[in-house]
């Protein structure tokens, strides 16, 4: 759900020229109302309390924006809901039946192309990635002595059409292996058999202008239908396309074939042969990842505990985005921790079975915080008690960043299980900081273990 959170707010943040203010903030107001209930769902499973008849409103919200109407009124639906969830989901609903009322009910993040911002952010992105170690430079510089010698090659060797062999490359080649090899096979597999496919069908069928025409249109329509689905079929429908739009232009239809075959094999082995000499393997990343997620954690934790405990204040635009730094550094340690699983090698920076278990307990961790959040404004300043765990929680997360980083043992960790048992269990959170305590002690043992 985070990786849809995610993706729903850079699709809000993209410049929409096109569209109405008011419709964008109709948007942003179901995102916010789509966050709030999500932390009060959080906060009663932490609890153990049902949510019956949530999913029945919430499949209403979605089906009235897939079909662009209002929402339909449900006022019974609310009866045997948990009360706070109840009102975010009747805020929620009141938002989908009138659209064309809705105003901000925040601020909208506006992005200039070129603002200082941007521009400082993407200074700092190229800044960081000028080291040798960085992923994305290797890349770089694989990628132009690929371009290089695809471009060369092609025009040694006199291939028709031999932009198709840098392009090929360019589509194949991507900064981790397993992407670049799985993208590799199904592009070369894919064309092989769309060439196959047209080339039966023009033995079939012979067929006229018209017949070519209708051919170019179908696997066009074909080839955005299964572009997200499956790499493979999308390169067949492309290559079958090309053949047809091709023979409509007059080119023959079997030179197209084997001029596409060609030029793709020698891009694509180009380009696979070009990782297999210069890999970079996601392995020497997983631990760095991991204790970016690991100090983030630390740093969220640490500040809705001190809020609640009353030594800070309540800002919402900081934990916003404390909680946004959290939910992107965990998908891109997922991400990182499946391209090491599916490598070929063995990882000799982080087991595998460690790091997946420190991805398990980071999402419990994930869990609690929610839960915490959900409660902090009506808690603010109300439990001084649990200012102690709340500092103990920020060292214990830097103990085990810095053990994850530099492949050891943990340093000594605070008695967390000592201060959470102290913890009145009439606290609303409680519940959550045990599920804290031992996800962070999860992950000390499983580091412990991995050291040795």
């Amino acid at each position: 759900d985070n990786l849809l959170f995610q993706t729903a707010q850079k699709v809000l943040s993209d410049p929409q020229p096109f569209s109405h203010r008011s419709e964008r903030a109709y948007y942003w107001n179901l995102y916010a109302e789509a966050e709030r209930i999500r932390e009060q769902l959080a906060t009663i499973a932490s609890r153990g309390i049902p949510a019956t008849g949530t999913a029945e409103i919430l499949e209403e919200i979605a089906s009235a924006l897939e079909q662009g109407r209002p929402a339909k009124a449900m006022p019974n639906a609310f009866a045997e809901i948990d009360p706070r969830l109840a009102g975010q989901l009747r805020s929620a609903l009141h938002v989908a039946q009138e659209p064309e009322d809705t105003t901000p009910s925040g601020d909208m993040p506006r992005r200039r192309t070129f603002s200082r911002r941007v521009i400082t952010d993407a200074y700092i992105t190229i800044r960081g990635n000028l080291r040798w170690d960085s992923a994305y430079l290797q890349h770089a510089l694989r990628l132009a002595v690929v371009l290089f010698i695809a471009v060369t090659g092609e025009r040694y060797l006199h291939l028709e059409r031999g932009y198709w062999a840098p392009m090929t490359a360019l589509l194949v080649l991507r900064p981790d292996f397993s992407t670049t090899f799985s993208r590799g096979v199904q592009r070369l597999s894919g064309t092989l058999a769309g060439a196959v496919l047209a080339t039966l069908m023009i033995a079939l069928l012979h067929p006229s202008a018209a017949v070519d025409i209708v051919l170019v249109i179908f696997f066009g329509f074909l080839g955005y239908l299964v572009i997200v689905l499956n790499y493979a079929v999308y390169t067949i429908t492309v290559t079958a396309y090309v053949v047809f739009l091709l023979a409509l232009a007059g080119m023959p239809s079997h030179n197209a074939v084997v001029d596409r075959i060609a030029a793709t094999l020698f891009g694509g082995a180009l380009g696979l042969l070009c990782y297999a000499i210069f890999p970079t393997w996601e392995r020497s990343r997983v631990p760095s990842a991991i204790a970016a997620l690991l100090q983030a954690h630390g740093r969220y934790i640490e500040c809705l505990l001190r809020v609640v405990a009353g030594s800070a204040t309540l800002d919402e635009a900081d934990l916003n985005k404390l909680q946004s730094d959290v939910w992107m550094l965990r998908s891109a340690a997922n991400t990182s921790v499946d391209r090491m699983v599916s490598e070929p090698v063995r990882p000799r920076n982080i087991d595998a079975r460690t790091a997946l278990g420190v991805m398990a307990a980071s999402r419990r961790i994930g869990l609690a915080a929610l839960s915490i959040r959900a409660g902090v404004k009506e808690n603010a300043g109300r439990y001084p008690e649990l200012e102690p765990l709340a500092a103990q929680f920020g060292v214990a997360f830097d103990l085990l960043a810095s053990a994850t980083r530099e492949q050891r043992r943990p340093d000594a960790m605070p008695a967390l299980r000592d201060l959470q048992e102290q913890l009145s269990p009439e606290i609303p959170m409680a519940r959550d900081t045990d599920l804290l305590v031992d996800a962070v002690n999860t992950i000390a043992d499983l580091l412990s273990g991995d050291a040795r």
